[in-house]
């Protein structure tokens, strides 16, 4: 038996059950806003993420699996958000693969 005891994950992530990423294949368990808040419930449908491996932007579906947003759902997105989705791929993709890739 270990010692060892689980870290909980920061307030602004949720556990989630795990999701994989229908360009590279990552699987990834947990969703965060992005944002520093709370994330107080998993994803809904509708939601989005960065993938946190190829950094390719997802929505949540219906059946909450992941697809790629579409270019015209990228810009009916708000500038601003456009701009923190685009400045987090950025920082995604300088992260070394083994660190992205945990």
């Amino acid at each position: 038996m270990s010692d060892q005891t689980a870290t909980p994950p920061p307030p602004d992530v949720a556990l989630i059950a795990p999701r994989t990423c229908p360009v590279c294949t990552y699987t990834f368990s947990a969703a965060g806003k992005g944002d520093q808040s709370i994330a107080t419930a998993p994803p809904h449908p509708g939601d989005y993420a960065v993938c946190m491996c190829c950094a390719v932007v997802l929505l949540f579906t219906e059946t909450t699996t992941m697809r790629v947003m579409s270019n015209a759902e990228w810009l009916r997105l708000p500038r601003e958000m456009r701009t923190q989705l685009t400045e987090m791929r950025e920082r995604i993709k300088t992260l070394p693969k083994d660190l992205a890739a945990l």
